[in-house]
């Protein structure tokens, strides 16, 4: 008859460290102005907010996503470059606060050449 495996020994699962990711402050009912500011994409790039996407391009953009809802919500993106000279950087808004750095890379800087990013919104009612 089989020997039955022995469970693995369980381990304390470590704190997760997220003081990486930027977090955009807002008020309910206020606008998010997202930005961005490519040079040389290959690829499309893409900015998703709340499960739904909000750009997706080759250009610089800035959108608007109006009316946000209380709440804490994820905003994420995705930029690959393959041509030389790249170099991109996107920030959001909430009303009329300034800007918030979420992610500025460059090929000059040594940067990889992509990028899977998330930022929290945090709404206030």
């Amino acid at each position: 008859m089989p020997r039955k495996a022995k469970p693995a020994p369980t381990r304390p699962m470590a704190a997760a460290d997220f003081s990486d990711v930027p977090v955009v402050n807002a008020k309910a009912g206020e606008t998010l102005t997202i930005s961005v500011d490519v040079d040389n994409p290959s690829d499309p790039y893409l900015v998703i907010f709340r499960k739904t996407t909000v750009m997706i391009g080759q250009v610089d953009r800035e959108e608007t996503v109006q009316d946000l809802p209380a709440g804490t919500h994820r905003l994420s993106w995705s930029f690959l470059h393959r041509e030389k000279g790249w170099k991109h950087r996107i920030t959001a808004a909430a009303g009329r606060e300034a800007p918030v750095l979420l992610d500025e890379r460059s090929e000059a800087k040594k940067d990889p050449p992509y990028t899977i990013g998330v930022a929290l919104v945090v709404v206030q009612p």
